[in-house]
């Protein structure tokens, strides 16, 4: 993504060149964008033509991290010589582009680079794919189902932290440069932009103070922040553990987690790989330590730390929240839990109403 720019040039792209944009980048990047499957899901996944990719959707299921963090990686390779071992640790980082990416989701991508990418010991597998990742993100035009990321200020569009970012205006898009990385994109594909009318960056203006304006989802955040950190016994996430199933789809469906497990696994008489595997503090079993104990063996204990976890441990050790609104949440629980409820009731009000 690189470093936000100000004062950056603006361009206007024709809806009808958006697809064929995606198809001239792949003479030089593998490029990832929502796709539509059979079943009337939209994915993220690598396209072959700037025609599969589909940009009339709220959200993807799942958020594109996997393109930067995947689900299972290879950490390393070793192979037993003798008395010693031979290790291999492969970092594989293509140049790519991810395309159609939200706000929020773009905005879950900063909050990675404060928790994994910098700091003493930055993850360097996760630093050489986003290194390689130019971000072509797009405004939300209108509020989705359970969303609330202008709650938190991750959306439905952005000011900065992108590198090209898209607002549906009449006729196409309002592109945004915010990094150098962006301007290089349109420097390369300069035959599909032009620079915006001062019509078009009102358009794109008004446009984003529209989509501000449906949301409907309210929710003290401070209040909520002050209650989690009271200690106090808390009715509202008793009720919320009460109904979890312990299932872990919130926080595998999340795009801001970062908990994963590390395993050797044997690939032949004397080879092997470590794996690097997501995983989710959700489950009981994830902190019990060897002797046995548990310091969250309490349904009650793990729903008030995933909560501690993103809206307070994680502004104070990062400076940003660790929640970006999508509401993959929401709409995974099978305990119909709403974090929008949930947080509204932290809060001090008794039910909040998203969209």
């Amino acid at each position: 993504m690189g470093n936000a720019k100000t004062n950056m040039p603006e361009y206007f792209l024709k809806a009808d060149d958006l697809q064929a944009l995606l198809s001239a980048l792949m003479a030089s990047a593998r490029v990832i964008a929502p796709v539509r499957s059979d079943w009337e899901e939209v994915l993220f996944e690598p396209i072959v033509n700037g025609e599969q990719a589909t940009f009339e959707y709220e959200n993807a299921v799942v958020s594109p991290k996997d393109f930067l963090l995947p689900q299972t990686e290879v950490l390393a390779r070793y192979r037993r010589v003798g008395k010693s071992y031979q290790v291999e640790a492969p970092i594989e980082a293509p140049p790519q582009v991810i395309a159609g990416i939200r706000s929020c989701d773009l905005s879950a991508v900063q909050i990675w680079d404060e928790a994994i990418g910098s700091g003493e010991y930055p993850d360097p597998y996760y630093l050489a794919r986003r290194r390689g990742t130019t971000f072509i993100s797009i405004a939300c035009p209108t509020v989705f189902e359970n969303h609330f990321c202008a709650v938190l200020d991750t959306g439905p569009t952005l000011q900065s932290g992108f590198d090209l970012h898209l607002t549906a205006i009449e006729g196409g898009y309002a592109a945004q440069v915010g990094s150098d990385a962006g301007l290089r994109l349109v420097t390369e594909q300069c035959r599909f932009f032009r620079p915006s009318a001062p019509s078009e960056l009102q358009q794109r203006e008004q446009a984003a103070r529209d989509a501000v304006a449906q949301f409907a989802a309210r929710f003290d955040i401070a209040a909520v922040q002050r209650a989690l950190s009271s200690g106090a016994d808390l009715d509202a996430i008793g009720d919320a553990a009460s109904r979890c199933q312990d299932c872990g789809g919130c926080l595998f469906v999340c795009p801001t987690c970062t908990c994963f497990d590390v395993r050797d696994y044997p690939t032949g008489e004397n080879t092997g790989e470590r794996l690097r595997t997501w995983d989710t503090c959700a489950y009981a079993g994830f902190t019990r330590m060897a002797g046995g104990a548990n310091p969250s063996a309490s349904r009650d204990v793990r729903v008030r730390r995933r909560l501690m976890h993103k809206l307070v441990y994680r502004l104070e050790s990062e400076g940003l929240l660790g929640c970006v609104g999508c509401g993959r949440c929401i709409a995974a629980c099978l305990g119909n839990i709403s974090l929008v409820d949930l947080l509204a009731r932290l809060g001090g009000q008794e039910k909040s109403r998203v969209g």
